[in-house]
């Protein structure tokens, strides 16, 4: 006997065609479901009040374990700076004007604002950047990079 082909079976044109319809396809570009420009706003607003009640760790807590602090000034240092800065005033009155959110990508965003801080020991109005990142194992946006005046 001669040797025997194995015939190859391929599905007719009409099932592949349904079977490529009924998946649906992601829209391009599409942010996670996970969080949204609101999210964000409630992050700039949860770290600005922790700020204004002076509560320190809850403060800390926004930024993100690869924050770099602006003007080169070491992690370490900057969270010593930011301790005792919260702590000297009396009180600390804190208000954000003019917010804007920049999604530059699903996970991170640019947010923009007026930035306006009064203490008994500092009065100062500027503009402030900060660049967040959802971070996915915190479930929430962590500030990344903080510019003040530009």
């Amino acid at each position: 006997g001669s040797p025997q082909a194995t015939p190859v079976v391929t599905p007719p044109a009409a099932e592949v065609a349904v079977a490529v319809a009924a998946t649906p396809a992601a829209p391009r570009g599409a942010a996670p479901a996970v969080s949204t420009e609101t999210d964000i706003r409630q992050a700039v607003d949860a770290w600005s009040a922790a700020w204004a009640s002076k509560n320190t760790d809850e403060y800390l807590s926004y930024y993100a374990a690869d924050f770099r602090p602006q003007g080169g000034m070491s992690r370490v240092a900057w969270r010593e700076q930011r301790r005792e800065r919260l702590s000297r005033p009396q009180s600390i009155k804190l208000s954000l004007s003019n917010l804007k959110v920049q999604m530059l990508d699903p996970f991170n965003a640019r947010v923009t604002f007026t930035q306006n801080y009064e203490s008994n020991l500092l009065k100062e109005s500027g503009a402030k950047t900060l660049v967040m990142q959802l971070v996915q194992e915190k479930g929430r946006w962590l500030i990344r990079e903080e510019v003040f005046g530009k």
